[in-house]
């Protein structure tokens, strides 16, 4: 399972008000055949829903979700910029 931390939420939030994302636009992670991408797109009613401060922020197809595995999303600090991160989830986090 997908574990998203506050600062990834709230990275993500800011990332859709800064690009003058549409309501209802999330960022949607996905998978094909040439590997992972982020995408702005509207949820389907079957995703994986991500809300900060009550905004959708962060969408995933029940398939890409179950190849990702149990993995945490996050943010990292290098250079003054923020990177998105995607690591084993560690049990302590699923307390």
């Amino acid at each position: 399972m997908l574990t998203v931390t506050e600062s990834a939420s709230s990275h993500l939030a800011q990332l859709l008000s800064e690009s003058d994302a549409p309501d209802g636009a999330a960022v949607r992670i996905a998978h094909d055949k040439d590997g992972w991408s982020l995408l702005l797109d509207n949820a389907d009613p079957d995703d994986q829903k991500y809300e900060h401060n009550g905004r959708t922020v962060l969408v995933i197809d029940p398939e890409s979700a179950d190849l990702l595995g149990d993995v945490t999303l996050d943010v990292q600090i290098e250079d003054a910029e923020a990177h998105l991160t995607i690591s084993p989830t560690q049990d302590d986090e699923l307390g």
